[in-house]
């Protein structure tokens, strides 16, 4: 593998999101390239430095209940349900049942009819 090939890898690896394949080959490549172990190395910090909480607001109490009082409420946007409600299990139920039927009727049919050998005797 060499540096072409593995730069595009790097920021997958660092989220543990790469092939196993790959993975082999790509920390091959990492302990003979020092450029892309600096790379990895960065991806790494980056990963830390955002994790940290510092770098996290909370929203004054004020700007919340704002906010909230402005989204509609989940009572308002709940689906209207009308008298008419569907149960589909039934349709399943009689579909499979009108397919099972009409699998038997196919059957007999096929093994009641006489042969072409009866037929000509």
């Amino acid at each position: 593998m060499n540096c072409q090939q593995a730069k595009p890898l790097i920021d997958p690896y660092a989220d543990g999101e790469l092939e196993a394949s790959a993975v082999l080959e790509l920390e091959q490549h990492l302990q003979s390239c020092p450029e892309c172990a600096l790379s990895l190395r960065n991806v790494q910090n980056l990963k830390k430095a955002l994790k940290q909480d510092a770098l996290y607001f909370t929203a004054p109490a004020e700007l919340r209940k704002r906010i909230q009082s402005e989204l509609p409420s989940s009572a308002k946007n709940a689906p209207q349900r009308s008298g008419w409600t569907w149960n589909w299990n039934w349709l399943t139920t009689a579909t499979s049942g009108a397919f099972a039927i009409c699998l038997v009727l196919l059957v007999t049919v096929i093994a009641l009819r006489p042969s072409a050998e009866q037929t000509l005797a």
